[in-house]
């Protein structure tokens, strides 16, 4: 993840270095100032005053030092977060929101919650107290080649057995914790579901059934959760004894040089603070270890939902929107063919229907033609553009679509045939209206009145012909529309066609149900064996 340390938090992670250094210089200073202390004690110095006033000077400077490292850590770890959910927010919204129900959705958002504060507290966390800690680490080194070079080497031996601790329990932790999140999002993804679904469990006397499987999703939560506790109490034991033998050796060898008198009280005072300096970062590190490889197995998890390595899409000004260009398109789930070799090219300037049954791969080929999945083999041209590379945004601004679950949101008719857009004037709003034969509806109404999905009090037809007013406020240069006539009577199936006839515009139903269409649309298309194939 080197894109948190480029681009716009480049600048945070250089400024906290800096303090990082500054910090460290204090906390490694603090050898050389108990060596002058006990220096002028023992020669009988008169200057009291005086290193009192470095003292102080030298506390104030420590205690503004860990105020900065503290508050830029947190900084950065809460802005970075935030772009997180952001990110994410935006990713499920954009690529979910057409093939993923509310509840798939909700879901996913339980689980990312839970997982990010992880991610906070595990990885970015243990990369900034990281980070500081190599930094004192690295000037303790510096200062103790200052004081006993020969102190360097034998550090550096006595820390193998805790290194080596870090390095070979690395993939017990990162497999333990992989295990956890595996465990922890089927749980929670089951038991919403269970939840959502209890009427129908009631109501077919299930709930011994679901009651088992929801205590046999936890008891395998818990398991993993037991395991991972296993591995790291495991990791934490020989943590201890690994610092217990860097701590006690380094002080073993300062004895020995004592003894041999090869240093001075004012050099044993001064090297026992380097000691800590040194053994504090390594003790610290190994205790990290088990947070890194934790976060780094949830920072796999994030990926999943955030694409961080976004190649530069096609702006629309660059595209006319003139063709979709299909060939030898291929996509199956989990090994399951659904759309087979299609080979097929729709001009904008032209109306087609796609007839299909239930379940033929009429609502994946929408998904594919929106870029809303990215995993076919294949091509799906625009103009000759990999759809892959041209920004979704700016296909849902010239491509329109009317989804087969619509939705009415809780706001004014405006804000509803408008979607939000501000732009679209009061006046278009109305003769929109009109057009799809919606005026006597609208009689006692204004644009303010407020509906709502459950207060619409309209019919499933005149429903269906208000958000096709909806659509039709937008210029766009092409329209899908998928299972437009579901569940409509054939008067308003009648309507509705009419209106089709009459648009200026290409477009593409997905149905399954009218014939009508086929007097007036240019190709009749139909899916048979997983193909799509020109009838007409």
């Amino acid at each position: 993840m080197m894109y948190l340390f480029k681009g716009k938090y480049k600048k945070h992670f250089i400024l906290y270095f800096v303090v990082c250094i500054f910090l460290a210089l204090l906390i490694v200073g603090d050898s050389f100032l108990l060596q002058f202390i006990v220096a002028n004690s023992f020669n009988g110095s008169k200057n009291f005053s005086t290193i009192v006033f470095f003292v102080a000077i030298f506390i104030i400077l420590q205690a503004f030092g860990y105020f900065l490292q503290g508050y830029m850590s947190e900084k950065i770890i809460k802005l970075i977060s935030s772009d997180l959910r952001e990110n994410i927010f935006i990713n499920i919204f954009d690529t979910k929101g057409l093939t993923n129900t509310d509840d798939d959705i909700s879901q996913e958002i339980v689980a990312l919650t839970t997982q990010l504060e992880t991610f906070e507290v595990s990885y970015l966390n243990t990369i900034l107290w990281g980070e500081y800690l190599f930094c004192q680490f690295l000037l303790a080194v510096i200062a103790s080649l200052i004081i006993k070079p020969v102190f360097v080497i034998i550090i550096l031996i006595l820390s193998v057995p805790s290194l080596s601790v870090a390095i070979l329990s690395k993939k017990a932790i990162s497999e333990c914790r992989k295990d956890v999140i595996l465990n922890q999002e089927k749980f929670i993804s089951s038991t919403v579901d269970f939840i959502q679904g209890s009427r129908n469990i009631i109501y077919f006397n299930s709930k011994d059934e679901i009651y088992k499987k929801f205590i046999r999703n936890k008891e395998n939560m818990l398991k993993s959760q037991l395991k991972g506790a296993k591995v790291n109490a495991k990791t934490d034991m020989f943590n201890k004894f690994s610092s217990a033998i860097l701590y006690y050796g380094i002080w073993l060898v300062g004895s020995y040089f004592i003894i041999i008198g090869n240093m001075n009280l004012a050099q044993i005072i001064a090297f026992t603070q380097l000691v800590s300096s040194i053994s504090f970062p390594l003790h610290m590190v190994l205790g990290l270890t088990s947070d890194y490889y934790n976060g780094k197995e949830v920072k796999k998890y994030l990926e999943k939902y955030i694409n961080f390595n976004f190649e530069r899409r096609k702006n629309s000004n660059e595209i006319e929107f003139k063709e979709i260009a299909i060939k030898n398109l291929n996509f199956s789930v989990n090994d399951v063919k659904l759309l087979n070799n299609v080979n097929l090219s729709l001009q904008f300037n032209r109306k087609y229907v796609l007839l299909g049954e239930s379940g033929s791969g009429k609502s994946t080929f929408v998904n594919l033609l929106f870029n809303n999945k990215s995993d076919f083999t294949g091509e799906i041209l625009i103009d000759d553009i990999d759809i892959r590379k041209i920004d979704r945004s700016q296909l849902f601004d010239n491509i329109g679509y009317f989804p087969q679950k619509n939705y009415i949101f809780n706001n004014s008719i405006r804000e509803n045939l408008t979607v939000f857009n501000n732009k679209i004037k009061d006046e278009d709003l109305i003769l929109a209206i009109r057009n799809v034969g919606l005026s006597e509806w609208f009689l006692n109404k204004s644009l303010d009145d407020v509906i709502s999905e459950n207060s619409f009090n309209l019919s499933g037809g005149e429903r269906q012909r208000f958000l096709l007013a909806r659509l039709l406020l937008r210029r766009y240069k092409f329209l899908i529309l998928d299972e437009i006539f579901t569940g409509l009577d054939k008067e308003n199936i009648l309507y509705i066609e009419e209106l089709l006839s009459k648009l200026d515009i290409g477009f593409l139903v997905i149905t399954h149900t009218s014939k009508n269409l086929l007097n007036f649309v240019d190709d009749i298309l139909e899916i048979r064996k997983n193909n799509i194939l020109k009838i007409n």
